[in-house]
């Protein structure tokens, strides 16, 4: 089997137009990341090196250009699209690593740079003498990526943004990218383990950081709504979902072992996330799971019923003793409360989805058969409340993103995402009944990612995210992958699915000779049988250890919650002391007395706005008195503010940077703040 990206013999003609393609692609990856170093400290990004230096890899990725769709999915599983609401604290530092962020005044970010990067890499390494193989899924990508540019043409005729259709349209560009390099890369069982391990490695690490952001900030009184990014939802339900996909199919190993030590991490996590939509799109890609898993194995059809049953009964007690209750034991049961009788919150948010969603019928009815376009401002014609000052782009990207493709890309583009997706899922139903038990969870993960991805992107921009794309096209990419290994061990039976592979590649091993009658193969023949009582235990053990840490972690969580929540926080200054000197005069310097210090009785506050900006409102004395300001402080816009008292709602807390009387302030999601010369309190 000759592999895709192998490199041609040193006695072929090849050989030395591989080293040209290397020298050519060396010296322009160091010319484009150069500009972009040079870009960033220019602009006064020093520390935003550090953002770059994670795409410097090329000399990794030339040696081992299998890995690049592992580093893809870490990267995008770790690096956040858009700042915490939390603001600066020690646990939210991967913010700061600007791999989707443009790099001065290019338009481009350091992940357009890795994907050309590894796309370079393939393109000078690969065997042209291999011909690739033409999938319906790969066709079905490379029309979407067509329809998609179709819509930034349509876009520019109808009056658009350029550089905003550039942003509407990447997430498409990077499901397509990420897809192609994965099903390229992946080309061997070690670098589908590679990848797994980096999906169980990346969800881990940001559970951890979730956790520990939440400790810092358990004893606010006004806490944010979330502590992690909204894509967090998905990205705990896939590490979840991949979870219970290993102990369903029985793919016993290292992986497993160590996912299900993490996975009472990862669901503390997605408790203090709190966010509503991360146990509807669990639920969803659970039900999908199941469903597949009872379909492709018919031996274990009864263990799964038996999962649905317990899933059932523990419903029937959990959700009526929480229904009415909050805090984060809570959050499963009001996201279906919400859903079925919501709460005045939920019930405004539902209020304007309905009125978002007639505002882009109405759109759909005006564009035409091929859409809006990209870049294009959405009419919001109907009522509807303006929360621009919350989320800027708003007036291009709803949430609802099933219509906002139909309204972006007109019948055609809705046609070609829908078949891709729908594609995506047959094939994946298909590796699902594979023989290979580790290919058949890739395939059963794939279909209820696939399921998740889009309730996720039907209610909550999901299919903006650039992260979620990366993920959502790895994923995609590595299940193809599998599907084109999967023939090959179908003929055999299942074996250890994490025992390192038996290649074609590798000379056949002698056979041993026949043992003596004297001496019986006693110890040879323990050898499996001992390996597979130590595989069972590693396992019993991976269960207890889940078993023990998830009512330590749930536990411990509610500890924060009912120790924690009832603090209140009142930053206190010491105002420093004025010093109000009469000025002396030339004919008696000697008679003017020093007057003594006196303490203001003015606040002092100054209001500094962040890149992402928040909306602020500042009225004198109370919320009911005279308006001192009213406005969007984003890009480094400062105003200052005195008096005796001052009330000041915030949008985003997190991006403005808030001094009070010479001192800085943390202040977090949208809340209200009274300051005055002593300090800073609620109202």
């Amino acid at each position: 089997m000759t592999s895709a990206v192998a490199r041609p013999p040193a006695d072929q003609p090849g050989r030395e137009g591989s080293t040209w393609s290397a020298g050519l692609l060396v010296a322009g990856g160091a010319l484009i990341f150069g500009l972009a170093a040079g870009e960033l400290v220019a602009a006064g990004h020093s520390m935003a090196l550090l953002g770059l230096s994670v795409v410097l890899l090329p000399v990794l990725l030339w040696k081992r250009p299998d890995l690049g769709p592992t580093v893809l999915l870490v990267s995008a599983l770790m690096v956040e699209q858009f700042g915490y609401t939390v603001g600066a604290l020690a646990g939210a530092a991967t913010e700061k690593i600007p791999l989707f962020h443009g790099l001065g005044s290019l338009h481009i970010n350091p992940a357009d740079l890795l994907l050309v990067l590894l796309f370079g890499i393939y393109v000078a390494k690969r065997d042209t003498r291999v011909s690739l193989n033409r999938s319906p899924l790969r066709t079905a990508m490379l029309s979407l990526v067509a329809v998609v540019a179709l819509g930034v043409v349509v876009g520019a005729t109808h009056g658009g943004q350029l550089r905003m259709a550039m942003t509407e349209s990447r997430p498409y560009v990077y499901l397509a990218a990420t897809y192609l390099l994965a099903s390229l890369l992946l080309r061997t069982r070690e670098s589908i383990r590679a990848l797994l391990w980096g999906l169980v490695a990346g969800v881990g690490f940001k559970a951890a950081q979730g956790l520990l952001i939440f400790m810092q900030i358990r004893h606010l009184s006004s806490r944010p709504d979330a502590v992690l990014a909204h894509e967090e939802a998905l990205f705990f339900a896939i590490f979840l979902l991949f979870v219970l996909a290993l102990w369903l199919f029985d793919v016993p190993g290292r992986l497993r072992t160590t996912a299900t030590a993490l996975a009472p991490v990862v669901v503390a996590a997605d408790l203090a996330n709190t966010r509503r939509a991360a146990w509807l799109v669990l639920g969803v890609g659970l039900i999908a799971l199941l469903i597949v898993a009872y379909a492709a194995l018919p031996s274990r059809r009864r263990v799964v019923f038996r999962i649905m049953i317990a899933i059932a009964l523990a419903s029937a007690v959990y959700l009526p003793a929480y229904w009415n209750k909050s805090g984060g034991l809570a959050q499963p049961a009001r996201a279906i409360h919400s859903s079925i009788s919501p709460s005045p919150r939920d019930a405004a948010s539902d209020l304007y989805r309905i009125q978002e969603d007639a505002n882009l019928k109405l759109n759909i009815s005006r564009a035409g058969p091929l859409g809006m376009g990209f870049g294009v401002p959405i009419d919001y014609a109907l009522p509807i409340v303006d929360i621009s000052d919350i989320d800027p782009f708003i007036a291009y990207i709803p949430h609802n993103g099933v219509l906002y493709i139909l309204m972006r890309m007109g019948v055609l583009g809705a046609v070609v995402f829908w078949t891709l997706l729908g594609l995506a899922i047959v094939a994946g139903c298909r590796l699902a009944k594979s023989r290979d038990g580790e290919l058949a969870v890739i395939g059963a993960l794939s279909v209820s990612v696939l399921l998740a991805y889009t309730f996720e992107g039907s209610t909550d921009q999901g299919f903006f995210f650039y992260r979620i794309a990366f993920v959502v096209g790895t994923l995609l990419g590595l299940a193809e992958a599998a599907t084109r290994l999967s023939p090959r061990v179908a003929a055999t039976a299942p074996v250890d699915a994490l025992a390192p592979p038996a290649t074609a590649l590798r000379r056949p091993r002698r056979a041993p000779a026949p043992p003596l009658a004297r001496r019986p193969p006693a110890r040879p023949a323990a050898g499996p049988a001992r390996r597979e009582r130590t595989g069972r235990r590693r396992d019993r053990d991976a269960q207890l250890t889940a078993l023990v840490l998830l009512p330590l972690a749930v536990g411990f969580f509610v500890w924060l919650l009912t120790n924690g929540g009832s603090e209140r926080t009142t930053t206190r200054f010491v105002p420093a002391p004025v010093a109000i000197v009469t000025p002396t005069t030339a004919a008696d310097p000697a008679l003017a007395p020093a007057k003594p210090a006196v303490a203001s009785t003015i606040a002092r506050v100054v209001l500094t706005g962040a890149t992402r900006g928040s909306w602020v409102e500042v009225r004198r004395d109370s919320a009911l008195g005279p308006v001192l300001y009213q406005g969007v402080l984003a890009d480094g816009s400062k105003r200052s503010f005195q008096a005796r008292r001052l009330w000041i709602r915030f949008g985003a807390a997190a991006n403005v940077e808030v001094t009070a009387n010479g001192r800085p302030v943390s202040l977090q999601g949208t809340r209200e703040a009274v300051f005055t010369s002593r300090g800073v309190s609620s109202p």
